[in-house]
């Protein structure tokens, strides 16, 4: 997408955070936008991993005011209209840019079967499969509610198949409909076919070669249930982006379940950790005490007259040390 709204090749991009094992072609989000990002989720006593469930009133205050700190630091964002950021918080945080760009940007939303995307998290960052599952949910939750129809849905399975289908694809087709909705020039052929080909790795999506290990993970089935049969209505209809925002127009009963027992089981190791604490607590004040009476012992020999006595006997062993 940035080579066909930015006049300049993906590959000069500068500001991008920088290329890792996970994504080795580049992630293509500026180190501006997931900073701003991160410090948005930490204003919300949240990180990525922990999102909130509902959606934030940015248009209160004291959150508008706290915004407009940022105006300055996407000021070229604001003014321009040929840029292209990347970030999956921005699922969430997307609103807040409203009050920070002063105008709406066009959106382009990769949609990702669920397990998949809970795989990669689970290689990637740990995270159980269910909690992968439940940020699939939550993420899309709070997508649905921000899109419009101008903006672009892209099935992510599909759009890998982009080289094999690509000449009339439907994904052409969209993406031709979404530059001319943003007053960009849809591209000739042949260099749109040369820039599925160089962008388009199949090979590189190796979340499917940990799926055998699903069956050894301990998976809520109610759960994988309803992300699957949301991403699988959403592809079903003809309508992708329309159906889409109508799976997603309200938080499930397992991801409900699922965010409660999470809750349950981080409480339960919040009040192991506050008795571990206490304990490491007590132990300390212990060693102060015996800090505190050793000192005082030390402090009554250094006051006692023998001590005082002895201190050319000790000056003198000292050099005499120093001479050997």
């Amino acid at each position: 997408m940035h080579d066909l709204v930015v006049d300049e090749s993906s590959m000069a991009r500068s500001g991008d955070i920088d290329i890792q094992l996970d994504n080795p072609m580049g992630f293509f989000e500026t180190k501006r936008l997931v900073d701003t990002n991160k410090e948005i989720f930490e204003r919300l006593g949240g990180s990525w991993e922990l999102p909130p469930l509902l959606p934030t009133r940015w248009e209160q205050k004291p959150l508008l005011h706290w915004l407009h700190q940022f105006r300055s630091r996407f000021s070229s964002y604001a003014l321009s209209t040929a840029w292209v950021d990347k970030d999956p918080r921005l699922c969430l945080t997307y609103p807040a840019y409203l009050h920070i760009l002063l105008k709406r940007i066009p959106l382009v939303a990769a949609f990702r079967q669920p397990l998949q995307v809970a795989m990669s998290l689970y290689t990637r960052d740990g995270l159980s499969i269910n909690h992968g599952l439940v940020l699939w949910i939550i993420y899309n939750f709070h997508l649905a509610a921000e899109l419009s129809s101008d903006d672009l849905f892209l099935p992510y399975d599909i759009l890998l198949q982009a080289p094999e289908v690509c000449s009339g694809s439907l994904i052409q087709k969209n993406v031709y409909q979404f530059l001319e909705r943003c007053y960009h020039p849809r591209p000739a052929d042949q260099d749109w076919q040369r820039l599925i080909d160089s962008s388009i790795k199949s090979e590189l999506n190796r979340s499917n070669a940990v799926l055998m290990s699903e069956s050894r993970l301990r998976v809520n089935t109610s759960l994988l249930n309803c992300c699957q049969q949301r991403y699988d209505r959403t592809l079903a209809a003809t309508d992708w982006l329309n159906e889409f925002v109508n799976q997603f127009s309200n938080l499930p009963r397992p991801v409900l379940d699922e965010v409660v027992y999470e809750q349950i089981v981080l409480e339960a190791k919040s009040v192991e950790f506050k008795s571990v604490c206490d304990q490491l607590e007590i132990d300390l004040l212990a060693l102060q005490e015996d800090y505190s009476l050793l000192n005082h012992k030390y402090l009554d020999i250094q006051a006692s007259t023998s001590w005082r006595m002895m201190a050319p006997v000790r000056s003198l062993m000292d050099r005499f040390r120093f001479l050997r």
